[in-house]
């Protein structure tokens, strides 16, 4: 489904009030949700838009996305900042649900606008000179974004899902997250220090025995709810006490595992 909550004359600042932007992205999201319970077999969003402003709202909204089986793919932005520091949203929300996408280069590196984040953005996806549709009845080619980089992850899970229709949100993510490659010049900027690659995803499918790999692991970034829970999943079940063993607070605090 294409759904469009910004619009209108893009020279009229009316259009793009922060609170003008998330009010209507709430309209969208409920329709996702609506469609969802009518039975529609929504499985993945892409949301190539956003502000440094947060809205609780918006993330009650993809976070029952995230419960109705919805994997949501969001764009890292353009500012060159790092969000472990200068959140983004609604890529930065804490959710299992959202993959936050960064943009990368022909030659692998980060592109030079991407924003970046070693706990708070997942991987990179092609976001430099890009052919893409326009306007009208336009093609352009050169075209540079993370929201050219998001929608290939999003078409990456829509892809995984038409292999195999039975994924779940976890299991999308083990697969696009388990495949990256990895170049050094992503190494330390995003979670996965990688760049998707759609053909090892696809090839992830069939791995009876992936290694051990963390899809999540919240809260990430400088949103950090006081007292809050710290919660690392896996793509695959795990020993308690080896996690247990392995697993490091800087600096130390109290509390229970479980």
């Amino acid at each position: 489904m294409a759904i469009r909550f910004l619009g209108g004359n893009v020279l009229d600042a009316q259009d793009y009030t922060v609170t003008r932007s998330w009010s209507d992205a709430l309209i969208a999201w409920d329709y996702v949700l609506t469609m969802k319970r009518r039975g529609v077999n929504i499985r993945v969003t892409n949301n190539s838009y956003g502000n440094f402003q947060e809205s609780t709202a918006l993330n009650e909204a993809i976070a029952a996305a995230g419960q109705e089986g919805i994997l949501n793919v969001c764009i890292a932005h353009n500012q060159s900042a790092n969000t472990d520091v200068f959140s983004t949203f609604p890529g930065s929300f804490n959710l299992g649900s959202i993959i936050n996408v960064a943009a990368s280069t022909e030659a692998d590196g980060l592109a030079d606008f991407s924003n970046y984040g070693r706990s708070t953005i997942d991987l990179a996806a092609p976001g430099v000179n890009i052919a893409s549709t326009w306007k009208g009845s336009e093609y352009r080619s050169g075209q540079n974004g993370t929201s050219y980089a998001g929608p290939m992850v999003a078409g990456a899970a829509a892809l995984l899902l038409a292999a195999d229709p039975s994924l779940t949100v976890n299991q999308l993510k083990a697969a696009l997250f388990g495949s990256v490659d990895q170049p050094a010049s992503l190494r330390g900027k995003v979670v996965t220090n990688g760049r998707l690659n759609v053909t090892r995803a696809l090839q992830y499918l069939t791995n009876a025995d992936p290694p051990a790999i963390v899809i999540t692991a919240l809260p990430a970034g400088q949103r950090t709810p006081t007292n809050g829970p710290i919660q690392v999943v896996f793509n695959r079940p795990m020993n308690h006490a080896s996690v247990e063993s392995a697993f490091m607070i800087t600096p130390p605090v109290g509390g229970t595992f479980e």
